[in-house]
């Protein structure tokens, strides 16, 4: 996955422990690869209509990224994935932290929720985010709009994906996040 190897030495004639290395490249930081970043990792092109889309015109987002992940790797690493493409984005901790903003947020486009947080899980979190959207829809307080919600998930469980999808997530990302998937993603939710 990142091109490194990762061995192990045990001993039982020596009982020492196990020791575990790994190794992946790694090349110092340089100006120029910020430069890089900006024009190979772009949102994607804007599609009004998938059959007479428009291949020059360009992603506008109005509006931000709602991430929801307990974990601070994975939340600064999908933070930065998303700055490096060029979206806005609000950071929640937990599931509860995610309702709140997203109720205090009007210009939220698309989430990316990790499934297992403390205080609420994500797809409670999914449940209270639809209802709200429904309640909105009925008061006419608001426009109905749903909004996009992508499970941000450590890995493929059994009946997750049904799960998610009961509980009103629109699709799911595995994790580590796969950079180019999740732009996809995005593309695909947030073109017009």
């Amino acid at each position: 996955m990142m091109d490194g190897t990762i061995w192990l030495h045990s001993s039982v004639e020596k009982p020492s422990g196990t020791c575990f290395q790994f190794t992946i490249p790694y090349r110092p930081y340089t100006p120029s690869d910020v430069e890089i970043c900006k024009v190979s990792l772009s949102p994607p092109p804007v599609k009004k209509n998938l059959r007479n889309a428009d291949q020059n015109a360009k992603l506008v987002v109005q509006g931000k990224v709602l991430v929801a992940e307990d974990e601070p790797v994975s939340r600064r690493m999908v933070h930065r994935m998303l700055n490096i493409a060029g979206y806005d984005v609000i950071l929640a901790e937990d599931g509860e932290q995610a309702v709140g903003k997203f109720q205090s947020h009007d210009d939220i486009v698309l989430i990316l929720m990790d499934v297992q947080m403390p205080k609420m899980d994500g797809l409670t979190a999914t449940s209270k985010i639809r209802e709200m959207e429904r309640n909105s829809a009925t008061s006419g307080t608001k426009e109905k709009k749903v909004v996009p919600i992508i499970a941000l998930s450590a890995g493929a469980m059994k009946g997750g994906n049904e799960r998610g999808l009961e509980a009103g997530m629109t699709d799911y990302v595995t994790k580590p996040v796969n950079f180019k998937l999740l732009k996809e993603k995005l593309g695909m939710f947030l073109a017009c």
